[in-house]
């Protein structure tokens, strides 16, 4: 574990009051070895060619390099976060929201490269984005991307500063649109080939080289609801039988990633909305079950801990729910919507949906501080480290959505068997990516479901289900 791992980890548990706890550990060449061995006719390039010796001899440093890389990663994903600000946001413009259903309207494509209407339209937003970064008034999301932006070399001190970044931003987006453009042609190449098996598992993989974006929404979580239901209903667990649960990656709702809402604070959604389900379906009671997060951002799990802090002191956390009113969602779907948080917090009030919006509708929860103070942060990436758990604080229940599928089948393997090491005989694994059957574990897919949103084509998610059983 590098030092700036340490010392982050130490304020982390400083401020949090958990000076007991003990630091994520680099996964060691015994502990992957399961995996290595499954992988042994693929591994990874740079290990390939590798006597067994000289893998258990690379292992530290390659686990510290591989840690380092993938934590690299999330200034991408910040980046394309920003893009989706840029396109979307209502914060800082009046300029149109390019969403999809806009340019489908108006007959129109996003090139930045090639002079039309969408194209002035988007020279504008940025404009008008570099304008709200350089205020001093900037809000806590513009705040942060001009100190990402000072990462990337880029500035908003002088004309020629600004100019400069236009043309960056500009260039950022036509990077966004081709990698989806390429994501999308490798799915209908899938699709083509009639195999839904195989459809999936490249779905699962997709965004291996993509940049690890933070953004999240709340209709995975009806997804995941779906699957508590029939898990307790074919008896996975007892009603209360779940009692320590984990998040990894919760996201952080900086632009909503459907549709990049920017007109309420920053918030984390899914730890919340989660504890909500289990206490409705009768999976876990109120005042025994605890939450943790595994997050390798610094932004999540400092907001986490700056939520906790809160908490400390007495105040409760606010989450708000928008809903696009011009879709046709499932009655499922939007009764969730409608109910979801209400086991846990009290309806408050929602902020003003801008008119720029569109047709939005939006409610509004408060969470009490007593059930803030049962989420807790830990740093770990999940794909190169382990928690050091007792066996009576490891986890009946660990939720994964829209995270494995940064990673490739060899990264996926490794993430699950650090996923096992951390889950009580008999715990399960949600989510919504297929990961590989490895052989050499005790970790399984048993079953799944699936869920609609919406009456649009593939706006829906698979929840896969994993139970660690010991041999």
């Amino acid at each position: 574990m590098s030092s700036r791992r340490i010392i982050a980890f130490l304020l982390l548990s400083a401020a949090l009051g958990l000076g007991q706890l003990k630091p994520a550990h680099d996964i060691t060449y015994s502990e992957a070895k399961p995996v290595l061995n499954d992988f042994s006719d693929d591994p990874p390039a740079d290990l390939r060619g590798l006597t067994p010796a000289q893998v258990q001899a690379k292992w530290p440093a390659y686990v510290s390099e591989q840690d380092r890389s993938t934590r690299e990663r999330l200034l991408q994903g910040d980046e394309d976060s920003l893009v989706n600000l840029l396109l979307y946001g209502t914060s800082f413009t009046k300029e149109p929201r390019l969403t999809a259903e806009f340019l489908k309207q108006n007959g129109m494509s996003i090139n930045p490269a090639q002079r039309s209407v969408v194209s002035d339209i988007l020279s504008r937003r940025a404009n008008d984005v570099i304008a709200a970064m350089a205020s001093p008034n900037a809000g806590e999301r513009l705040r942060y991307m001009r100190g990402l932006m000072q990462k990337r070399g880029q500035n908003v001190d002088t004309p020629a500063a600004r100019e400069k970044l236009h043309a960056y931003l500009l260039a950022a987006v036509s990077r966004v649109y081709s990698e989806f453009s390429q994501f999308e042609e490798k799915l209908q190449q899938a699709r083509e080939a009639g195999d839904t098996g195989v459809e999936f598992a490249i779905r699962s993989t997709l965004f291996q080289q993509r940049g690890i974006s933070l953004d999240t929404s709340i209709m995975p979580d009806y997804a995941l609801e779906e699957a508590l239901k029939e898990i307790l209903r074919v008896h996975l667990f007892a009603r209360d039988g779940i009692h320590r649960v984990a998040v990894i990656g919760p996201g952080l709702d900086f632009t909503d990633k459907a549709e990049g809402f920017d007109f309420y604070p920053q918030q984390t959604t899914q730890p919340f909305l989660l504890l909500d389900s289990l206490i409705r379906i009768g999976l876990s009671n109120p005042d025994q079950v605890e939450l943790t997060t595994l997050d390798i951002s610094p932004r999540v799990n400092e907001h986490v801990a700056a939520m906790r802090r809160n908490a400390s002191q007495g105040k409760p956390y606010d989450i708000q729910m928008p809903l696009r009113g011009d879709k046709n969602w499932t009655a499922g779907a939007r009764e969730f919507w409608q109910n979801a948080g209400s086991k846990i917090a009290a309806a408050t009030k929602a902020v003003t949906v801008p008119p720029s919006e569109g047709k939005v509708e939006i409610r509004a929860i408060r969470v009490p501080t007593a059930t803030v103070l049962r989420i807790h942060p830990r740093d770990e990436n999940v794909v190169w480290q382990r928690l050091p758990l007792n066996e009576d604080e490891k986890y009946d229940l660990i939720v994964a959505t829209n995270i494995l599928v940064y990673y490739d089948e060899f990264h996926q393997a490794l993430a699950l068997a650090n996923i096992q090491s951390m889950l009580k005989p008999g715990g399960l694994l949600l989510t919504n990516d297929g990961l590989p059957d490895v052989q050499t574990l005790s970790i399984h897919q048993i079953g799944g479901s699936s869920t609609a949103y919406s009456d649009e084509k593939e706006d829906g998610d698979h929840i896969i289900w994993y139970q660690y059983k010991p041999r």
